[in-house]
């Protein structure tokens, strides 16, 4: 997948004031990555376009004021992500 970006993330991340995320053509390549979701306490809207979901079983997204959710596949190349 190219100009893909792949997330390696702290152990404990906080975006306190993040109201909006877009990520797109991200890669998670596992469960833990996926805990960006939880340091948004003030999340409203959150879209994930087109992104990989490699060895990634479930995801939790602990944002408590979310108001919109987007999830959007990449029509052509389900086997990618």
């Amino acid at each position: 997948m190219d100009g893909s970006v792949f997330l390696k993330l702290a152990s404990s991340i906080c975006f306190s004031s993040l109201r909006s995320l877009t990520l797109k053509y991200v890669v998670f390549p596992h469960d833990k990555s996926t805990k960006l979701f939880s340091g948004c306490p003030v999340l409203l809207d959150l879209t994930l376009d087109k992104c990989g979901w490699w060895n990634v079983k479930c995801v939790t997204i602990a944002a408590p004021m979310l108001e919109l959710l987007t999830i959007e596949e990449h029509e052509d190349n389900h086997d990618n992500f």
